[in-house]
């Protein structure tokens, strides 16, 4: 569905508010609660815009139409529905919420790869134990097509579980770890 778990919202938000990156990709946008978050830390929260032009460059990726309301476009500079090698820029955040287990393994460590190559931080989140789901809305990438453990997502970066009703898996990668 286009959402995630609230308790991961922190989380994400504390890099928005760390690194103030001048250029960030959302993959997966959904209902665009990110994109908006990021505006809200890194534009108006230092008082530099308050609607556009922005500051900062955010680029979302998301491959279900139907879930881009209109409202995407007050807080994404772009946003695309291209795979990721079209979308080939350095990013100073990336991140991805919940999306990787929609993904085959293989795509998922597609996805994680070009995380390490082109992206100074990278934040990736799934569930700990995703279960069956089928599409959402009629929205067939909402299937969950790959569960990631723990050791599998540790040959990229760093990864911390957070507690939540169901757990969460939280990867970090950091350029040159």
């Amino acid at each position: 569905m286009p959402s995630s778990r609230h308790e991961i919202i922190p989380h994400i938000c504390q890099f928005f508010v760390k690194l103030d990156p001048l250029t960030a990709l959302d993959i997966g946008v959904g209902s665009g609660k990110y994109g908006m978050l990021f505006r809200e830390y890194t534009d108006l929260w230092r008082q530099r815009r308050m609607r556009p032009p922005w500051t900062r460059y955010l680029v979302g990726v998301e491959p279900w139409s139907r879930y881009l309301w209109g409202h995407h476009a007050n807080f994404y500079d772009r946003v695309v529905s291209e795979q990721l090698p079209a979308v080939v820029e350095p990013w100073e955040l990336a991140w991805s919420v919940a999306t990787l287990e929609h993904m085959t393994p293989e795509q998922g460590h597609h996805t994680l790869q070009y995380l390490k190559e082109h992206a100074q931080v990278a934040v990736v989140t799934v569930p700990e134990n995703p279960g069956k789901q089928g599409p959402v809305f009629g929205n067939p990438y909402e299937e969950h097509r790959s569960r990631w453990t723990r050791d599998e997502l540790s040959r990229y970066g760093k990864v911390k579980v957070i507690k939540a009703r169901k757990p969460v898996l939280m990867l970090v990668m950091e350029a040159n770890t």
